[in-house]
């Protein structure tokens, strides 16, 4: 891309790439906003993604009620959820489970980035603990936190409200820019 001022949107698994890229175009990068994403392993129970069973996400009562509870905080209906099922069950296994396998050991960064960052916390975040936002407070020295009501899927569970955080970021980085 030969853009001079991107956003890096980033939501869950893709922190850790969001990181990296910006370490890669740090003068074209203008801003970075994480979406229950993390940098590391992001929880304690991540640790043990690589050891579950792929073969075990299917559509039933056991996974509908895992998926609200973690994902939405219990508040989904059941059209999202069949949605999220749907990209499972298409997705590759063998990425799937290498992606659980990653989740469980991605290494701590080392680097410490002067950059805008905003990240948006569902209040209820299940999968992702409160060591990933300390962990990317202390890689990123201008952080913002935004806290939305929800669980792990916000932007799915509530995307006008992620999308009006990322235009209105949008426009404050222009104008900066435009400004410099």
């Amino acid at each position: 891309m030969k853009d001079e001022n991107l956003l890096l949107v980033a939501e869950s698994y893709s922190g850790k790439l969001a990181y990296e890229l910006y370490k890669l175009a740090k003068n074209r990068v203008k801003g970075i906003i994480f979406i229950a994403s993390f940098i590391s392993s992001p929880s304690f129970i991540s640790r043990f993604a690589k050891l579950f069973p792929i073969k075990l996400i299917k559509s039933n009562r056991i996974n509908y009620w895992i998926i609200n509870h973690y994902g939405f905080n219990g508040h989904a209906a059941k059209e999202k959820i069949q949605r999220i099922l749907h990209s499972i069950k298409t997705t590759d296994r063998e990425k799937f489970k290498y992606r659980f396998e990653n989740i469980a050991e991605i290494n701590s960064p080392i680097d410490k980035l002067n950059l805008a960052v905003i990240y948006i916390s569902p209040n209820k975040d299940r999968l992702v603990g409160k060591k990933a936002l300390k962990q990317l407070a202390s890689k990123f020295e201008r952080l913002e936190v935004i806290q939305l009501p929800g669980g792990h899927f916000i932007a799915q569970a509530k995307p006008i409200e992620c999308a009006k955080i990322i235009a209105i970021t949008a426009s404050q980085l222009s104008r900066k820019t435009k400004l410099s």
